[in-house]
């Protein structure tokens, strides 16, 4: 079993930039901090919410924060 641990929010941010093209600054560093460093989630995020991702709106309007998942 491989332990996947958090990314931080820097890197969090980076992930989320780079796989959504236009994506707001601003909504991005939000979304990254919301969801924790959990990986998967941002994985997601990056398919699920890329229109919100380029939007500008408050992030927290549209999606919230990320469910815990036990991630340490």
């Amino acid at each position: 079993m491989v332990g996947l641990g958090p990314l931080s929010p820097s890197e969090s941010a980076l992930l989320l930039s780079t796989a959504v093209d236009g994506a707001d600054t601003a909504v991005v560093r939000r979304a990254a901090e919301l969801s924790g460093g959990n990986p998967l989630y941002l994985r997601t995020l990056a398919r699920a919410a890329a229109d919100t991702l380029r939007s500008g709106a408050a992030w927290e309007d549209a999606a919230g924060a990320a469910p815990a998942c036990g991630i340490s």
